[in-house]
């Protein structure tokens, strides 16, 4: 039974942890009702498995879209299972910390509560990500860094020193744009049909945005656009380095934009410690190679990047004062000070 969780709420992905035990669950963040009449079939993993059964004719809902929570209802029930498989019967009521995006409103955040509350939190507080994956590195609150967290997606970029947020933005070059510009790519050369989730398998398995001495190669199945029939081709990293060409573009633009932004008194700290490179999409190959290479500035990708803000999210509950009556729902700046 745990009495405090934290709750990394991804596009793709859902991981909850505590401050005693680190990650304790990890589940896709899909729903999976009936298509007749819209009744609950299952929830992460389980809806995962009925939406590949064709004979269950149901629909996948995604609580997140482009970073917001788009679908009130499937939150509420990926909060609730949340809770469910981290603290049982929910008769000790427990408090939760969220991971939000910066971009997330006061009306949303307030909706997010209403809803986690409804799924059995006793309170609920809020924290931006990239601050979580501050927390996750264990760095100082006063530090000054430039984090880069690539989502499925979106990815946040923040600017931190001094204990503020000194620059902060958000582009859609993520995973999913990753992944689609793979899917644009075979169609166009090849006139093949696949699907996101064999585009994902694809970019796992070959995809760089560096150029490497060896060129893997892999073949694929896919519809043929004009005849339909199932067809295989094969495919280099080098073909990916050129289909993930405008995303790449994208993310650095935004870099380079960021780097821009940085004050002169936190230039040598920021530039020292490097631009940290976390989510799942900061483990795509060579992508820091390729930061680094055209902005001047050392890029690196962090320790379990696809489980940073999670981890993050258990040692800032760790800190957490037993009582927070009458405190700001969002604690971003609160983690920021020294004295947290």
């Amino acid at each position: 039974m745990h009495k405090e969780i934290g709750i990394d709420l991804g596009s793709s992905v859902m991981l909850v942890s505590t401050a005693e035990e680190n990650i304790i669950a990890r589940e896709p963040t899909v729903v999976a009702v009936r298509r007749e009449d819209k009744s609950l079939m299952g929830v992460g993993r389980a809806a995962e498995e009925i939406a590949h059964d064709p004979a269950k004719e149901s629909s996948l809902l995604r609580p997140l879209r482009d970073g917001l929570f788009a679908d009130p209802e499937a939150t509420r029930l990926m909060i609730d299972h949340a809770l469910h498989l981290t603290c049982g019967n929910h008769i000790i009521k427990p408090r939760v910390l969220i991971g939000v995006p910066f971009t997330a409103t006061e009306e949303e955040e307030n909706l997010l509560e209403w809803t986690a509350i409804r799924a059995g939190a006793r309170e609920t507080f809020f924290v931006y990500t990239p601050i979580a994956v501050m927390a996750g590195l264990n760095l100082p609150p006063d530090s000054a860094a430039l984090i880069v967290d690539i989502g499925a997606s979106q990815t946040s970029l923040m600017l931190i020193g001094g204990g503020k947020i000194l620059y902060k933005n958000t582009v859609s070059a993520g995973g999913d744009a990753f992944n689609a510009a793979i899917v644009s790519y075979l169609f166009k050369q090849y006139g093949v049909r696949i699907s996101l989730r064999s585009a994902e398998a694809i970019k796992l398995r070959i995809g760089t945005v560096w150029i490497h001495h060896e060129d893997k190669k892999v073949d694929i199945k896919g519809k043929n656009a004009q005849s339909g029939e199932t067809v295989t081709v094969r495919v280099s990293s080098r073909e990916m380095f050129d289909a993930l060409e405008e995303p790449t573009a994208c993310l650095i633009a935004a870099v380079c934009e960021a780097i821009s932004k940085i004050p002169s008194p936190y230039v040598g700290e920021v530039f020292n410690r490097g631009i940290l490179l976390s989510g799942g999409g900061a483990m795509l190959d060579g992508l820091d190679k390729m930061i680094s290479g055209v902005t001047g500035v050392g890029a690196r990708v962090v320790d379990r990047p696809d489980e940073i803000t999670a981890l993050g999210l258990g040692k800032i509950l760790a800190d957490l004062p037993t009582s927070m009556k009458n405190q700001k729902t969002n604690i971003s700046l609160r983690c920021m000070r020294p004295e947290i």
